[in-house]
């Protein structure tokens, strides 16, 4: 650049400087001076006129930054000792010539790129420095090097501008060294990311009773010190050379999985390396990738490593593995696309270069690398087995995945038919019979009923100085315990299977638990037992009436149990001494079912006029929402429904065949046959319990199999204590959780998939999303007839106005409608004056259908049978999928679950990890409930979360209809040899109950 040079000033790499001895030799002496005084600038001009033009244009072409002649003289030398010698030799100095003179060139000579003038000539600036053509100085050397960032914990990378007049940042994810001139010099750095087994912290999970799997490497809270030092002794670099980014969780398996123990987790843990040459990173990503060895350019093995190396960097690749439990590792590499122009441009790279590493392959590690637990190997990763199944360690297959299939646990309350009936300090009266039926004096009887008790609720309503009813569990009460239950469980499975582990699946009542309780109910946790017997067709409880000497039986499904099918009242309401008297009174109407509460004796039959609907969608009758729903699904505009009522159903299988338990007037207990008689209380003392054990390892749960089902492991002792202790009479194991077979269409899926996908939710029935209505400005929209002054329950949508002298209008919006979706606003029969919308393009998950949540928005799914999409049934959701449109300030927003027993759960919602995400999504693993619909609300956001009107555009639950339980359970033998008893000694069935 400058004189004689290029127009613009372009830095050039500093390659250093030579030396060329030029020797003179010609024929005639003449010819030599004339050549020395022309390299010399001491020609004569009159003689030789183009000299200087010459030497000017040779000076530039060479880059000539000094010209030094030797100057060689005979000397004559006397050395003077015992005698004087004198002796002649030559001599030589270097004289410098000074090439910047007017004389010597013309124009004046500079001193060319990446030099400066020193003296009589040009001296070299340091090799990676730079300078401009005519620099006077060594402070005109520059150069660019990387600096670390203190705040950042990283190393920062630049350039020499293109004008050599700044140093300029390279683009992210790239990397240049010392000296480095020009845009071209950042070279793309390989984008690490390893996926690790999670949870990143210690991983507590929902309902825990002690510190979760404590010691195990998932549990340990990730540290991030130790993970670098691993690298860098893997990539023989210094530790500040790797970079971290902060741990993230795995969008497909979030840590919510672990909170519920639903399966494994996984996190993300991105990674540089950022060494001081380029040099160095090839050779570090050589040994991350386990291809250090000398002849090595795949991932075969290794055949000639460096020596001493290899056997090094698989020793550090082994123990990081082990430390950190790896997923899998690769690298996304993604440059940058330079835009040839000066001030330099570029603009991100849309192409990106992924290279999964083989942990498995011969020589990566001393020896072989396998899958940790709850996963397995599939090519170069190790993938997550499907909800609700695990494996253990060294998994290669989806098959090596074994279910955390359903038990029931079926047992006697023994405090209802003696205890609560004959304690005096509960209301009990002494001289009660054990099995007497017509005891209903007791303060406490069907209230504080043992297994069944209602934490929260007064022991007498009349009398609220009794207090709770949780008071009476230190009285002698049999009070149920979860915690109790779950440690004695894993302890009769040796511990293999932690308390923690042992979860129970809460009945519809106990989800709506107290904020407060005393002391006393401190030391309790209510939750876990069902009323009643599994709905499984050979445990059925029936309430029996003799009819001209034909038994006719109703069946029920447990306390406070009722359908959404409750059916139109048939006759005027009775109050009836028991559930028998009210099967022979609803005998002599034309109904089908009846609902009987047990405290208050409220006996009503109703009709239901679809058989096949009789005794299905189940919920608690203590739940608001499931009497709502049974009041707009039976079309029931009113009815005194006390909470707590239970709904007994015609067998129409016939009068005894599917009733385990029978009761009648005269208390008696049949077998089927009519073989043995005894007496028997209310079929409500009895319980189940629904335990799924969701353990570390494929082999534990085998393990627990072979405890619970076949009896081979653990002793028939600790099996009998364990029944003693809860009356137990039953055992039963499911398959509902073995994943579904593989099919032609893809991978298997674990049975708690999409509602969508499994057909409980149609995407196309105008009944499958309620959202709400809204109207122009502040007003609202309500259901009214003609009159504007009354509001009702059906007819048409309104838009009323706060000012009376406004006239109504009609126009009622729809939210959530995109752009040429019409959306009808409607008025229902489910006690509701505000209308809704119905539209199933909530689930479509396309952002153009984006629902905008308003604070006063809903979104409300229904679930239905996979057959008929009119009839609602009750599943297990485990899971929500939320969508949400970008930048809709979405991000820290608590999205509000609502469920039909009433209880609520809250879910954060979180930004997408990618920033060119056309969605956000969001998996979200939720405390398991029994429900058959989900109502979902944006909260107003709280203290430091943003603002804005959030839209979601997919909403879709995961779960599996709560029948698939019960329909697949089978029957443990309890009578097997050593499975509680030995043969000489036999297990014998509690009282008030035969074997069967």
């Amino acid at each position: 650049g400058g004189v004689m040079g290029a127009p613009a000033y372009v830095p050039l790499q500093n390659l250093g400087a030579y030396n060329v001895v030029i020797t003179l030799v010609a024929h005639k002496q003449r010819s030599i001076d004339a050549a020395a005084k022309n390299l010399l600038g001491e020609e004569d001009r009159a003689v030789d006129a183009t000299a200087q033009a010459r030497r000017t244009h040779f000076m530039h072409q060479w880059q000539l930054m000094s010209l030094e002649e030797e100057v060689c003289a005979n000397q004559t030398v006397i050395a003077t000792a015992a005698t004087t010698v004198v002796s002649t030799e030559i001599v030589c100095k270097l004289n410098q010539r000074d090439i910047f003179t007017a004389a010597y060139s013309t124009p004046p000579y500079s001193c060319p790129q990446n030099t400066f003038k020193a003296g009589l000539g040009c001296t070299s600036c340091p090799l990676q420095m730079t300078s401009p053509t005519a620099s006077t100085s060594s402070g005109a050397c520059r150069n660019c090097v990387p600096s670390y960032d203190v705040a950042a914990s990283r190393w920062k990378y630049s350039y020499l501008s293109c004008d050599g007049a700044t140093c300029n940042f390279c683009p992210p994810g790239t990397l240049s060294g010392p000296g480095a001139l020009g845009l071209a010099a950042c070279e793309p750095v390989p984008g690490f990311v390893a996926v690790l087994k999670g949870p990143p912290g210690v991983g507590e999970t929902a309902e825990a009773i002690d510190p979760h799997r404590e010691g195990n490497p998932a549990h340990l809270p990730f540290m991030g010190e130790s993970f670098r030092a691993a690298l860098a002794r893997i990539a023989r670099v210094e530790t500040s050379r790797v970079f971290l980014y902060p741990p993230v969780q795995s969008e497909e398996v979030p840590e919510s999985r672990c909170t519920e123990l639903r399966g494994g987790c996984a996190y993300e843990v991105r990674f540089e390396l950022m060494t001081e040459q380029v040099e160095e990173l090839v050779e570090a990503t050589r040994a991350i990738q386990g291809l250090e060895c000398l002849n090595q350019s795949t991932s075969d093995a290794c055949l000639l490593p460096a020596p001493g190396l290899n056997e090094t960097a698989q020793g550090a690749r082994s123990a990081f593995l082990k430390e950190f439990e790896l997923l899998q590792l690769y690298t996304t590499t993604k440059g940058f696309t330079d835009l040839k122009r000066c001030p330099d441009a570029w603009e991100p790279s849309v192409v990106s270069d992924t290279d999964r590493m083989e942990l498995f392959a011969p020589g990566y590690t001393q020896t072989p690398y396998t899958c940790p637990s709850k996963f397995f190997r599939e090519g170069r990763a190790c993938v997550p087995c499907p909800d609700m199944t695990t494996s253990s360690r060294g998994s290669t297959a989806q098959s090596d995945c074994k279910a955390y299939n359903t038990y029931f646990f079926v047992g006697k309350d023994a405090s209802l038919t003696y205890e609560a009936r004959t304690n005096a300090l509960v209301g009990g009266r002494q001289e009660a019979q054990p099995n007497a039926i017509d005891i209903y004096g007791a303060v406490t009887y069907y209230k504080i009923r043992g297994f069944a008790l209602q934490p929260n609720q007064l022991i007498d309503d009349r009398d609220p100085d009794l207090g709770y009813q949780v008071a009476r569990c230190d009285q002698g009460l049999n009070c149920f315990s979860a915690e109790k239950f779950r440690r004695m469980l894993s302890n009769l499975l040796g511990g293999k299977v932690t308390p923690n582990e042992v979860r129970l699946t809460k009945p519809f009542s106990c989800l709506d638990r107290p904020d407060r309780l005393s002391l006393v109910a401190s030391r309790y946790d209510f939750c876990g037992p069902w009323s009643g017997l599994p709905s499984a067709p050979d445990l059925q409880e029936c309430a029996c009436h003799t009819v001209s000497g034909t038994a006719t039986c109703f069946w029920t499904a447990g306390t406070a149990i009722i359908s959404i099918y409750i059916g139109t009242p048939s006759i005027e309401a009775k109050k009836l001494g028991t559930a028998s008297e009210c099967a022979g009174y609803t005998l002599t109407t034309s109904a089908n079912t009846f609902l009987y509460h047990p405290d208050t004796l409220q006996c009503i039959p109703s009709k239901v006029e679809d058989q096949t609907k009789l005794g299905g969608d189940f919920c608690s009758s203590r739940s608001p929402l499931c009497i709502e729903q049974a009041f707009k699904v039976s079309i029931i505009l009113t009815l005194d429904l006390d909470p707590g009522s239970q709904q007994y159903w015609l067998d129409t299988a016939g009068a005894t065949s599917s009733c385990a338990v029978k009761t009648s007037v005269d208390g008696t207990c049949t077998k089927n046959d009519g073989s043995y008689a005894q007496p028997l209380g209310s079929p409500s003392d009895t319980f189940h319990l629904m335990v799924n054990l969701h353990a570390e390892t494929a082999a534990e749960v085998e393990h627990a199999d072979q405890v619970l089902v076949q009896g081979t492991k653990g002793t028939s002792a600790d099996r009998a204590a364990l029944f003693k202790e809860y009356n137990f009479l039953q055992v039963l194991r499911a398959t509902d959780k073995a994943p579904a077979p593989l099919t032609a269409d893809g991978p298997p899926v674990g049975r708690e998939a999409s509602l969508l996908a499994s057909g409980n939710l149609k995407s196309d029935s105008p009944f499958a999303l309620e959202t709400t209505s809204t109207c122009p400005g502040v007003d609202f929209a309500v259901c009214q007839d003609g009159d504007t002054s009354a509001i009702h329950l059906t007819l048409f949508p309104t838009c009323m106005w706060f000012e009376a002298a406004v006239p109504p209008s009609y126009l009622v919006l729809c939210r959530g409608a995109p752009t040429g979706v019409s959306l009808v606003a409607q008025c229902s029969l489910d006690r509701s004056v505000r209308p809704v919308c119905l539209t199933g393009r909530l689930i479509d998950g396309l952002r153009a259908s984006g629902m905008p949540m308003r604070d006063i928005s809903f979104a409300k799914m229904h679930f239905t049978a996979k057959a008929d999409f009119t009839r609602n049934v009750a599943v297990l959701l485990t899971r929500i999928d939320i969508s949400l449109v970008p930048d809709t300030g979405g991000d820290g927003r608590i999205l509000a679950l609502s469920f039909s027993d009433g209880s609520a759960q809250n879910v954060t919602l979180s930004a997408a990890s990618s920033n060119d995400a056309t969605t956000w999504s969001n998996i979200l693993y939720i405390r398991p409930v029994v429900t058959l619909l989900v109502s979902a609300r944006v909260l107003p956001p709280g203290p430091g979360v943003g603002g804005g009107v959030v839209q979601l555009s997919k909403l879709i639950p995961f779960g599996q209809e709560f029948a698939e339980a019960t329909s697949s359970a089978q029957s443990v033998n309890l009578f097997a040899p050593n499975y509680l008893a030995p043969p000489s000694a036999p297990f014998e069935c509690p009282a008030t109950t035969f074997r069967k």
